[in-house]
């Protein structure tokens, strides 16, 4: 039978760190009056460097859309073509937008007559092609070409 030793070096308390004193939370006390900073010297203390920055951003408004106005019939699930029930729908194919300083952006959408040429859903009917409507609420370009809220 044999016992082991364990040898552990004794720390005195008195080298240790003592704990940090908690911190309170800043108590305002105004009848104190206005709060004076002093400090070792008797310079002033004076800002040695400023930056500012400022952006915009422009908000872009619709000016011009060109569409095809089609009607959409109702299609049954063997197939047939429901006549009676419809919505109508703008399919759009062209928008214009114009930001705050004159510059317009043009969206050209795909148009699914010119990707399958004649093939066209059974179920839809075109009413009307190429109905361009001009938002009136964006002002020309001469003018300052701002944007309407």
């Amino acid at each position: 039978m044999s016992f082991e030793i364990l040898v552990r070096p004794l720390i005195p308390p008195l080298i240790r760190p003592s704990p940090k004193p908690p911190i309170l939370p800043f108590q305002d006390t105004p009848e104190q009056g206005v709060a004076v900073l002093r400090g070792l010297s008797g310079k002033l203390i004076d800002l040695t460097f400023s930056e500012t920055s400022s952006w915009s951003k422009t908000r872009m408004a619709e000016k011009e859309r060109k569409f095809d106005v089609e009607r959409v019939h109702q299609k049954e699930e063997d197939g047939t073509i429901n006549k009676e029930n419809f919505v109508e729908v703008e399919r759009l194919k062209q928008l214009t937008m114009q930001d705050g300083m004159g510059s317009e952006v043009r969206y050209i959408y795909l148009d699914p007559t010119k990707v399958y040429p004649g093939h066209y859903r059974d179920n839809i009917e075109v009413l009307e092609t190429n109905v361009t409507v001009k938002n009136p609420d964006v002002p020309p370009v001469d003018t300052g070409g701002g944007v309407a809220p």
